[in-house]
């Protein structure tokens, strides 16, 4: 059966550390980056199945029948995927897909990656615009047309990224030392931290020298501020799957999937030199060009664009929503601490002075 199972949390390098699976021979992926579509459908129905036709003994009989071929004998059998934290945005289903695991696999070794969660929530606004969608920052979070918001007008991403929570649960059914947790900010640190531990916590030793130039380069890479900016005016005009534009649909998604992604990273090199801010968090650094755009998406609906610097945000407070996000998750990031022995407030995690 499976020996170690990543959870990676939405953009903490995942398709980064699946590219370099590969690299050492005596892992066996499983899933991505499996090129058998037989082996990565049977994960995705793992994570989609509906609950009351959800069946562990099939997933458990067909997952042996996988790891106990002669092409993983001897090896790490390890499972990797995206979605087994739950929807990027809502984590309505995290318990749900917990309790699966270990319904299926039993007692494996979990590895979790988590990062920042202000960063985290800067990246997934991104990808949202990115893949078609038209709200600003404050809007994502806190309006009920959002993928954010729930049908009680909940945001229900600050209950996704609240990590003590799935930490906790994981360490009560797999074990404490069966659940190993991994910042995404030591990517950032000397000697290759992040891959190092990594690999480590999966019971393989890092080689740099097993790792291709193709394999340390980032695998998904952020449009700057005007790219962005433009991908959302965009968004607002044609009709894509999260907006109704003034385009018909048909003409709308082939163009969202297909031509903006390209033309935007294609002009992303000469827009970067025009807004060099990458922080939509904090409401305090808006660029003229925002403006202007804002002003002339004034008469489409749901098209405030990114607001004015000093505009009333829809919170408790007025501060910027990058400083509520951190009052969101300080207690849990301090219980985070607590429970993985990370020193996380040097990786620049807001944290309660009192741990709880």
């Amino acid at each position: 059966m499976v020996d170690v199972i990543h959870i990676g949390f939405p953009k903490t390098a995942t398709t980064y550390i699946q590219d370099m699976f590969n690299a050492f021979p005596e892992i066996y992926s499983i899933a991505k980056p499996s090129k058998n579509p037989e082996i990565r459908a049977l994960v995705d129905e793992l994570i989609s199945t509906p609950p009351l036709e959800f069946n562990a003994e099939y997933f458990k009989a067909e997952f042996n029948k996988i790891c106990s071929g002669t092409e993983g004998k001897g090896k790490i059998k390890l499972l990797s995927h995206e979605l087994l934290s739950g929807d990027m945005y809502s984590g309505k289903d995290t318990k749900l897909l917990a309790d699966r695991i270990f319904a299926v696999f039993g007692k494996v070794q979990i590895v979790m990656t988590i990062r920042e969660q202000v960063a985290t929530v800067e990246s997934l606004y991104r990808y949202y615009v990115m893949i078609g969608g038209p709200l600003c920052i404050q809007d994502f979070i806190y309006k009920m047309n959002s993928p954010c918001v729930d049908v009680f007008g909940k945001s229900s991403i600050f209950s996704k990224y609240k990590y003590d929570h799935i930490i906790e649960y994981y360490q009560k059914l797999f074990g404490e030392n069966n659940v190993a947790v991994v910042p995404f900010e030591l990517l950032f640190g000397a000697n290759h931290e992040y891959e190092r531990t990594f690999f480590e916590k999966c019971g393989v030793k890092f080689r740099k020298e097993n790792l291709t130039p193709k394999m340390l380069e980032p695998s998904n890479t952020d449009l700057s501020n005007a790219s962005l900016g433009l991908n959302r005016l965009v968004n607002n005009i044609v009709a894509t799957h999260m907006s109704n534009g003034i385009l018909s649909k048909d003409f709308s998604y082939y163009m969202c999937l297909r031509v903006f992604p390209k033309t935007f990273h294609f002009l992303d090199k000469f827009l970067k030199k025009i807004s060099s801010n990458k922080d939509y968090t904090d409401q305090k650094k808006v660029k003229f060009l925002f403006r202007i755009a804002g002003n002339l998406l004034s008469f489409l609906p749901e098209s405030s664009f990114i607001q004015k610097a000093n505009e009333k945000l829809d919170l408790r407070n007025k501060n910027s929503i990058k400083d509520e996000l951190k009052k969101v998750y300080a207690d849990s990031n301090a219980r985070t601490e607590m429970l993985t022995g990370l020193n996380l407030r040097e990786l620049g995690y807001t944290c309660n002075t009192e741990k709880k």
